[in-house]
């Protein structure tokens, strides 16, 4: 909710009040809780210069004799010395405290990208209680260059602490390009991360085909060799019945038998260890298929986790991008009050 003209006079009367002097900008914001510094200090502005005392003209007055004269011309430089102590001593500790203010403040801004809206505060501060120091000083001096002088300055302090602004300004700006690079770094990776997904499931596609030709390729070998051994078998039936049969050469077809039963022992046996083999290979393929659907499922929680993080910083981006224009629109601000 935007505040009121009112509301900043009725805070800025409570203040001076309370403390019997002339509020500050970042005073009356305490005391409303809200509003911001471009839009107080135009009222307060107002409201400073509708408690001055209005100007009454001065009615002709007769000349001073000349031994009064005489007495204050005598006393003049002291007056004026004492005048001009007072009023440096006065610029001299105010001028401390600024320097003292603005390192803090400078601190605080290279910690926070809220800093940029309290350095604005405590600038409007310090050049409202430059302005206060220069209306003194003008009031003790009758000297205008000297009057003159002491603006200068003050205007001089303002620009400087406008500098300071630009510099940070300036700070932000290259953190906010440097977390723009990371972010397309991010996204590089992410693409790259996607291209090897791909081509991990590419990679398990084409073993799952492989797999799935080499169980057919060991199915149809497996199945050979039984045929193999069951035809082996009949053979080996087939020559017992003709040696029965055959009695005068029944001991030399034995003898052939035995070799012949030994051989298909043999080659039964190689069958068996062949089909162990096959099944062995079988069981590597399936290991090495679940490996991949591992490594796949690994790839797409980087993917995610990568993903995650160019989001945070985008979003980071976003975020200093924001307090960067909230630093300029601060930065106007105290460039319009400097002008003024």
């Amino acid at each position: 909710m935007a505040i009121t003209t009112e509301e900043v006079k009725a805070a800025a009367d409570l203040i001076a009040a309370k403390t019997g002097k002339t509020p500050t900008v970042a005073a009356v914001r305490a005391q409303l809780g809200t509003g911001s510094f471009s839009t107080i200090t135009p009222i307060l502005r107002e409201w400073t210069e509708a408690q001055a005392p209005p100007t009454v003209a001065a009615s002709p007055a007769e000349p001073a004799p000349q031994s009064v004269i005489d007495c204050l011309a005598a006393v003049a430089p002291q007056v004026w010395t004492i005048a001009a102590d007072l009023a440096n001593e006065h610029l001299a500790s105010e001028r401390t405290a600024m320097d003292l203010e603005r390192a803090e403040l400078q601190s605080a801004l290279a910690d926070s990208s809220a800093t940029g809206e309290i350095i604005a505060a405590d600038l409007e501060t310090a050049q409202a209680q430059v302005a206060t120091l220069t209306a003194t000083i003008a009031t003790l001096k009758t000297d205008h260059a000297a009057a003159l002088e002491e603006q200068t300055a003050a205007r001089i302090t303002a620009e400087q602490a406008a500098a300071v602004l630009r510099a940070t300004n300036d700070q932000m700006q290259t953190r906010v390009d440097d977390l723009h690079d990371l972010n397309l770094d991010l996204t590089t990776t992410v693409a790259s991360l996607r291209t090897d997904l791909a081509a991990a499931q590419g990679t398990i596609a084409s073993l799952t085909i492989d797999h799935a030709a080499t169980i057919a390729a060991l199915k149809d070998a497996h199945a050979v060799a039984l045929h193999e051994q069951t035809a082996a078998r009949s053979a080996a039936e087939r020559d017992a019945a003709v040696l029965q049969a055959t009695s005068e050469q029944q001991q030399i077809r034995l003898a052939e038998q035995q070799d012949h039963n030994a051989d298909l022992t043999a080659t039964i046996a190689g069958l068996k260890a062949d089909q162990a083999a096959a099944l062995a290979q079988i069981v590597g393929l399936e290991a090495n298929h679940a490996a991949q659907v591992a490594a796949t499922h690994a790839a797409e929680n980087r993917t995610a986790a990568a993903e995650a993080t160019a989001a945070a910083q985008a979003s980071q981006i976003a975020d200093l991008q924001a307090t960067v224009e909230q630093l300029r629109a601060d930065l106007s601000v105290i460039r319009a009050a400097t002008n003024n």
